[in-house]
């Protein structure tokens, strides 16, 4: 993993590990109702031509249907949704998002 990514994981005290086959699972904190909705790390509105981000372009956020079956106190993993800037900027290894209800933890800093 690199400093980049790291460093930005660390500032916005996202917890993070590697699983089995080597892929990152990154915990983000979401709004749970008929979707789960989260801010992503990496994604922005706007990047410039080398794919580097403007540096006062807004965050996106990423939207997952939710299953019925699905638990609140266990959402599972989801398929990143990341832009293709957002994944060149940081050099983003093969992950995923584990999402984790607001409600149900203690603040992730």
């Amino acid at each position: 993993m690199n400093s980049k990514l790291e460093n930005r994981l660390e500032e916005l005290g996202l917890w993070y590990y590697f699983d089995k086959d080597d892929i990152l699972i990154i915990k983000v904190p979401v709004k749970v109702s008929s979707c789960i909705k989260f801010r992503c790390p990496f994604c922005v509105h706007k990047y410039k031509s080398d794919f580097t981000r403007f540096k006062h372009s807004r965050p996106m956020s990423h939207t997952y249907v939710r299953e019925q079956e699905d638990d609140i106190d266990s959402l599972g993993t989801r398929v990143a949704l990341c832009k293709t800037e957002a994944r060149m900027d940081y050099n983003l290894p093969p992950f995923a998002f584990e999402p984790v209800c607001m409600s149900r933890t203690v603040s992730f800093k």
